[in-house]
């Protein structure tokens, strides 16, 4: 057997039943959008099980499926880090900006004005097929992104997020 992924191991062995409900979550969600969640201690093996999920959902798919990954280690800390690599940020601030064009937005609002422009951007991508989006360490993003994250999860957004969290590194607060 040849890994896809020449720096991993070829052998994934033990996790066969969770790569199927996995699978079985993508396929019953796509078109509706949800959040797929694992969470274990560090070391586990998180990543590389999104990264086995991710190459059984894609599968022969690869042409007809958007699969983006976000965040991770080495996090910098300015707000919606996160997205940096894969929203056009010129493109929604120039569309808030045409919508909004004075400076009298409350701060309160540009949040989801902001929010709302990206949404709209997923919204394009995702009517031209099916789209994933891959966060692994999920604890490790900005507050911001984590907003985001939860305004597009409760959008009529039809994105599938498959994500990793450290359950020892998320405050139970």
């Amino acid at each position: 057997l040849r890994s896809p992924h020449p720096h991993l191991t070829p052998l994934f062995v033990g996790r066969e039943k969770e790569l199927d409900e996995g699978f079985e979550f993508y396929e019953n969600k796509r078109g509706e959008g949800g959040l797929l969640l694992i969470e274990g201690s560090r070391g586990v093996g998180k990543s590389r099980f999104l990264t086995e999920l991710v190459s059984k959902i894609t599968g022969d798919r690869k042409s007809d499926l958007t699969v983006w990954q976000a965040g991770g280690r080495g996090v910098d800390s300015y707000p919606l880090h996160t997205f940096r690599a894969i929203l056009p940020w010129n493109e929604i601030g120039q569309e808030v900006k045409a919508n909004y064009p004075t400076a009298d937005i409350p701060k309160k609002e540009e949040r989801y004005l902001l929010f709302n422009a990206a949404v709209k951007h997923f919204g394009k991508i995702l009517s031209e097929g099916p789209c994933i989006l891959v966060i692994d360490d999920l604890h490790l993003c900005d507050e911001m992104s984590i907003y985001l994250l939860h305004y597009l999860l409760v959008s009529s957004t039809p994105l599938i997020m498959l994500s990793s969290v450290c359950k020892d590194s998320v405050d139970p607060k």
